[in-house]
């Protein structure tokens, strides 16, 4: 699970929807930022003052983030449906 560290949001610590690049260099949950800008001008991260409040989306990280949540709903539903298969289709056959 440490790989999955970048899909979270430092501000919300949430897995991040709308992952944007702050001035600070830093990903952030875009939502999340923007309430933070409107009273700070540090970065959450570093504590140092943003000298640009320009946001850019992440766009590999937010091509990630879904790509590892299809494959969580696809596992999901693959251990899903094995488990309403009868006990016969699981047997192995001789």
């Amino acid at each position: 699970m440490e790989s999955l560290r970048a899909f979270v949001c430092p501000i919300t610590h949430d897995i991040m929807e709308d992952p944007v690049i702050a001035g600070d260099g830093h990903t952030y949950e875009r939502r999340a930022i923007i309430r933070w800008l409107e009273h700070h001008d540090t970065s959450p991260t570093t504590n140092l003052q943003l000298h640009t409040t320009t946001l850019l989306p992440n766009i590999a990280l937010r091509k990630a983030i879904q790509d590892f949540r299809a494959l969580q709903s696809g596992e999901a539903q693959e251990a899903s449906e094995g488990a309403k298969r009868p006990a016969s289709a699981l047997a192995p056959h001789c």
